[in-house]
């Protein structure tokens, strides 16, 4: 874990999350740090989605977490029953339902996240705004990123966040 996480609330939000480690896990980010209303919000809002999403006719066992904020952490038991393209449709579905709701982006997959520590967000970049910002000393080797293609709740703990030269967004800048 990145050096934000020892030092950061975000260690004792993720320490809470009492997933098994096969959980299968999506990782959405908002656009904008998140009120107390709009967690609640959603909350309520997967609440109605989790009682009836289900894959091929049988629930799927699931939960959610927002963590920091801003990251919104969606996990199934897939050993109680696989999820499928509809029931992953189902999800994005869900998922562009509340960004309307509440006027935010949760499934831009071209942005990437890197960890403002003086405002305490996570800031989104573009491909070629992220390299810029790499040359110019606004984001280093180590500035801490958040991993959205990890896919197992086990790893939440140990590879959503980490330093830039330790991931894959190295290739990139």
């Amino acid at each position: 874990m990145s050096d934000l996480a020892t030092d950061h609330k975000i260690n004792a939000e993720l320490k809470a999350l009492e997933w098994p480690p096969r959980w299968r896990l999506w990782v959405y980010v908002s656009s904008q740090v998140l009120d107390e209303q709009q967690m609640k919000s959603i909350k309520e809002a997967f609440t109605q989605f989790q009682a009836q999403w289900s894959a091929h006719g049988k629930a799927l066992r699931s939960d959610m977490a927002l963590v920091q904020d801003q990251i919104l952490l969606i996990a199934v038991d897939e050993d109680h029953a696989k999820t499928t393209g509809c029931s992953l449709d189902k999800l994005t579905h869900f998922i562009g339902e509340v960004e309307l709701e509440l006027k935010t982006d949760f499934l831009d997959r071209s942005k990437f996240y890197v960890y403002d520590r003086e405002n305490e967000v996570w800031r989104s970049f573009n491909r070629v705004r992220l390299k810029q910002a790499y040359q110019v000393g606004e984001v280093n080797d180590e500035t801490p990123v958040l991993d959205t293609l990890i896919d197992s709740a086990g790893k939440v703990k140990t590879e959503l966040i980490k330093p830039l030269a330790s991931s894959w967004h190295s290739k990139i800048v």
